[in-house]
């Protein structure tokens, strides 16, 4: 299976941000391919990139293209690269050793989940991301709350309404059934316009 990391950046340099995101990718044990699709930063996000890891795929937006474009062109190299599965990764945001491995193990054999996410930690990796413990109360992600508590979760995909964009696998079968996002929207909202044509699509996110 190939995989393909997509990452837009700008000024990615802050709190290590760049290093940490980078590295946790490189260090995966499921080999990624990376395109990095930077948005005009205004600090040495590029420098540093093309000096540290010059082996990763860098495109240098002339102007702020948006988040949901940006992440567009970085898909779109990444098919016609021949990935089977897209990770979409925020710049201030990095992996597990395993996690990629563990996402696409569970996608290919649950082809009905056009995306999936890993459980997001808050900076420190010592509690739930408070946006994202949002997105899995039990109106809009059934039994993962209850199961945690119960000590009791399954080895399964829990399907939620919606998950943020901050990590996302995304199949080819979902961006060849869906398509990318839309640039209507510049930054916020796209992904939840994407997850609602998902949807309409009969493809479910977990």
């Amino acid at each position: 299976m190939n995989v393909s990391t997509v990452i837009v950046t700008y000024n990615a340099l802050r709190n290590n941000w760049l290093y940490k995101c980078l590295d946790s990718i490189l260090h995966s044990t499921l080999p990624s391919e990376i395109t990095i699709v930077d948005n005009h930063s205004q600090d040495d996000t590029c420098k540093v990139i093309k000096e540290k890891y010059p082996k990763i795929l860098l495109v240098e937006n002339h102007k702020n293209a948006g988040f949901g474009k940006a992440n567009n062109m970085g898909i779109e190299i990444a098919l016609k690269n021949s990935a089977d599965f897209v990770l979409l990764l925020n710049q201030d945001a990095w992996v597990e050793p395993t996690t990629i491995e563990n996402l696409v193990s569970r996608m290919s054999k649950d082809p009905d989940f056009g995306i999936l996410s890993p459980i997001h930690l808050n900076g420190k990796g010592n509690a739930l991301d408070y946006n994202f413990s949002t997105y899995i109360t039990p109106d809009l992600c059934k039994n993962l709350y209850s199961d945690f508590v119960l000590n009791q979760v399954k080895d399964q995909i829990y399907e939620s309404d919606f998950i943020c964009a901050a990590a996302w696998l995304i199949s080819k079968k979902c961006l060849e059934v869906v398509g990318g996002f839309s640039p209507t929207f510049f930054h916020y909202g796209e992904d939840v316009n994407y997850v609602q044509r998902l949807q309409y699509k009969g493809l479910k996110i977990g």
